[in-house]
């Protein structure tokens, strides 16, 4: 059940004319623990040109706190949009620990 619940919120975040939908794929999607989640997000995040919604799922990325997403969220951090670079430094300050965030700068 819980695929075809992910594959479903997968299409709904692929919504290009509704902002609202893919807002509320990324906020579901965000209660899943499978890497195929985390995968159809980052996957998002790669085309998504909505600054609101790349700071949802900044933040939804680094509430899950998979290591994987650290290197993203750097990247992110150095983004022109002050708001995108806040939620993105936010998300990093959510990793517990600091030799995760060292590993991703030695990479």
């Amino acid at each position: 059940m819980t695929n075809i619940q992910i594959d479903k919120l997968s299409e709904q975040l692929n919504n290009e004319n509704s902002s609202e939908a893919r807002e509320e794929a990324i906020y579901e999607l965000g209660e899943f623990t499978e890497e195929k989640a985390l995968k159809a997000l980052i996957e998002r995040l790669s085309k998504e040109k909505d600054s609101d919604v790349i700071q949802m799922i900044l933040h939804i990325i680094g509430k899950i706190g998979n290591e994987k997403t650290i290197p993203i969220l750097f990247k992110y951090a150095d983004s022109n949009d002050i708001e995108v670079c806040l939620t993105a430094i936010n998300s990093l300050g959510k990793f517990s620990s600091s030799q995760e965030a060292n590993i991703a700068l030695d990479n």
